[in-house]
């Protein structure tokens, strides 16, 4: 089989048999000289790779033709690998303009555009006047007056006052370069128009890529939809504000979103150790991990980098996860819960909060929105908090200690004998854990209790709700609710249409999302109203 990808410049040049798929990328251009990647769809049946260079903006209704050729038009062919791939490099005529063009494909007759600018000692001239300038306002004029070199007057115009404000801010002191010049130019032209929404997060970074010092395809062409699109509200958030190498900026944000995008702990454990082994990161207390708290951490961490908007802050959940499971006498209470079907099958080194500390007022919970929730079962001797006098009402909670709270509250006692490999005699838990087992409250997952893994929202609801046995007559009317497991849907209808828990404010339930110490006090405290009046 052979390979084909044709790109075509305008209608006079346009081959009628137009790839299923391509992919081309302006990898540089210096002076005259390009280089661009391009991948052909392998159900390809010609292994041709063509590449058109044309004016900006040129249509057949006002192309130049000049002794019978296009002029400052140019088209050049060559053969791909047996992978459907080429690296081209080329050089234009020496007679081709200074000014705008466009390398240009179609792919099923969808036009994609890459742009670039060249320019000869023609230019210097121009040059002058831009690095003489000494206001922005001096930059306008300079641009304005361009003798030798082509822009694209509709865009300049529109965008004159960033365009020239951006390239003033970047002269050096030694003024510009030609390729300096054009190259700072048409970043500025990139980011006005991507700020004023008239290209997209994906148009800015292909159409301008010839002046990006990333690998586009080896970094933000391999992201997920889901990574990329992370990408986007990641850049979104910068982009009117970007105050120096925008490289570096695009190249972090890569890191950023390719590390979100993330499914599980072990995609997230294999793409942030690669990445942080590389940018120093000090492993040291990670590597004194076992292999089962390496991954809890990615686990853990995976909750908790979702609002997460630089690499440093990454860093630093990533670091103060290793930092409390390698010192087991610090380590906070996580998450957890049970259910018929474990969410995670990966279990944290959680603390154990000290069942016998006295009630007391806690620190930190005064204006808390679960406040009398949390004193209540506080004072019923349901809940106990930490050493430091402190409750931590938004630290999520085990499977172990969601079951001890819900067999107190519920008193669910008895079998205090259970075969799971993971839950011993001399566990604090072990009692409630077994009573629960005994008496349809928790399961397993083979032969696992997990007992100090996190408990999601909809865990949590199937637990409560195999104690109160209550029945869902509505379909769950939350946005998400696409998103709750078979297993649980029952339970949170059957909760949210009794008033025993809720969602957020955007009407989502996140189901998957880890329950938190003050959300458990609210839903038990309901619950056990529900189960009073039965």
């Amino acid at each position: 089989m052979r390979k084909s990808l044709v790109i075509c410049v305008l209608g006079i040049l346009l081959i009628n048999t137009c790839p299923a798929s391509a992919e081309m990328i302006v990898s540089g251009i210096s002076g005259k000289t390009l280089s661009a990647d391009i991948s052909v769809s392998p159900d390809m049946d010609e292994n041709f790779a063509s590449v058109a260079v044309m004016p900006y903006n040129s249509d057949e209704s006002n192309i130049k033709i000049e002794n019978d050729t296009i002029k400052n038009t140019f088209y050049i062919t060559k053969e791909t690998d047996e992978n459907g791939k080429l690296n081209m490099t080329f050089s234009l005529p020496d007679d081709f303009e200074n000014g705008q063009y466009c390398v240009i494909s179609y792919d099923n007759g969808k036009k994609f555009i890459s742009r670039i600018g060249i320019a000869d000692e023609s230019f210097d001239g121009d040059l002058v006047s831009v690095n003489a300038s000494n206001s922005v306002s001096e930059m306008k004029n300079a641009i304005d007056g361009f003798s030798s070199f082509n822009i694209d007057d509709s865009i300049f115009s529109a965008h004159k006052d960033s365009i020239c404000s951006y390239v003033f801010d970047r002269k050096p002191s030694e003024g510009y370069t030609r390729e300096s010049f054009i190259k700072e130019y048409f970043i500025a032209e990139a980011l006005s128009r991507y700020i004023d929404k008239e290209v997209s997060f994906y148009e800015f970074l292909t159409e301008y890529c010839a002046y990006w010092s990333i690998d586009y395809k080896n970094t933000f062409g391999t992201l997920s939809d889901k990574g990329f699109d992370e990408a986007g509200k990641l850049f979104a958030a910068k982009a009117d504000g970007i105050d120096g190498d925008i490289d570096k900026v695009l190249l972090d944000i890569f890191k950023i979103a390719e590390i979100k995008a993330c499914k599980s702990a072990d995609e997230l454990s294999a793409t942030y150790l690669e990445n942080a082994v590389l940018r120093n990161v000090d492993l040291t207390k990670y590597n004194l991990l076992s292999d089962y708290d390496k991954e809890s951490l990615f686990l853990e961490m995976l909750s908790k980098i979702s609002e997460a908007d630089t690499i440093e802050k990454i860093d630093n959940v990533f670091l103060s996860i290793a930092e409390r499971l390698s010192s087991p006498a610090q380590n906070e209470t996580s998450g957890g819960g049970s259910s018929n079907k474990v969410s995670s099958g990966v279990s944290i080194n959680a603390q154990i909060p000290n069942l016998e500390i006295p009630k007391t007022e806690f620190s930190d919970v005064a204006g808390h929105w679960a406040q009398e929730f949390i004193k209540t079962l506080s004072d019923m001797g349901v809940i106990n908090g930490f050493d430091d006098k402190t409750f931590k009402p938004d630290n999520t909670i085990t499977r172990a200690e969601f079951t001890k709270i819900a067999c107190k509250m519920f008193n669910i006692s008895g079998n205090v004998s259970c075969s799971f490999s993971d839950v011993k005699t001399s566990d604090w838990y072990y009692e409630s854990v077994c009573s629960a087992y005994s008496a349809g409250i928790v399961s397993g997952y083979d032969n696992l209790f997990y007992p100090n893994g996190f408990i999601t929202r909809e865990d949590a609801a199937v637990i409560v709700n195999r104690i109160l046995k209550l029945k869902s007559s509505e379909k769950v009317l939350f946005k998400d609710a696409d998103d709750i497991s078979d297993y649980s849907i029952n339970a949170v209808g059957a909760l949210a249409e009794n008033g025993i828990l809720s969602g957020y404010s955007d009407n989502t339930f996140k189901p998957k999302g880890y329950i938190t110490r003050a959300e458990v006090t609210a839903l038990i405290i309901r619950a056990s109203k529900i189960n009073t009046n039965k």
